[in-house]
């Protein structure tokens, strides 16, 4: 490895992962384009109904980028999660968490387990762990394998979006 490399990959650790929202269903599609361009993305996947599957619907992990502009020319991509106007950086630990979880075959496994907390639909809640961590949304429903699906406003836009149980407590 020589020095450029090595710099280059610790200022990767540094900087972290940003987040791209994907068109629905592309996930593998925006994979591929940017394996094919030289990027380094993560996919997290689960099992759904005995198929691989996005952990995350409609999200992929890129290992920051030193050349943003040319994300452009990556087709399905929709949006980069920002926070302040600028990409919205996740810690390489938390990738390493989520690959630390994959079974020999690259799957995350879930499991449901009961929720220990209740939602209604319309709850406020907090998020307190993962990508969105410090963000207020609004609960919507209980998904299968430990998710619900809740409403973020973020940047003046409501998004819908799964969340793991864990990752929610109610707002008081």
């Amino acid at each position: 490895m020589n020095l450029y490399t090595a710099l280059s990959n610790s200022l990767t650790s540094l900087l972290g992962w940003i987040v791209l929202y994907t068109q629905p269903l592309r996930e593998f599609a925006v994979e591929y384009q940017l394996i094919n361009a030289g990027y380094i993305p993560y996919l997290p996947l689960t099992l759904t109904n005995g198929n691989p599957a996005p952990l995350f619907s409609r999200y992929i992990f890129l290992q920051y980028p030193e050349d943003f502009p040319s994300l452009r020319e990556i087709k399905h991509i929709t949006n980069i999660l920002q926070q302040n106007s600028k990409p919205l950086i996740i810690p390489d630990k938390t990738i390493q968490s989520l690959r630390e979880r994959e079974n020999e075959t690259g799957i995350i496994e879930t499991e449901f387990i009961e929720p220990t907390q209740t939602y209604p639909p319309n709850t406020k809640i907090n998020i307190v762990e993962g990508v969105y961590s410090g963000l207020n949304a609004t609960f919507n429903k209980y998904l299968a394998k430990n998710q619900a699906e809740i409403t973020l406003n973020f940047l003046g836009s409501k998004r819908s979006v799964q969340i793991g149980l864990d990752h929610i407590t109610p707002a008081y």
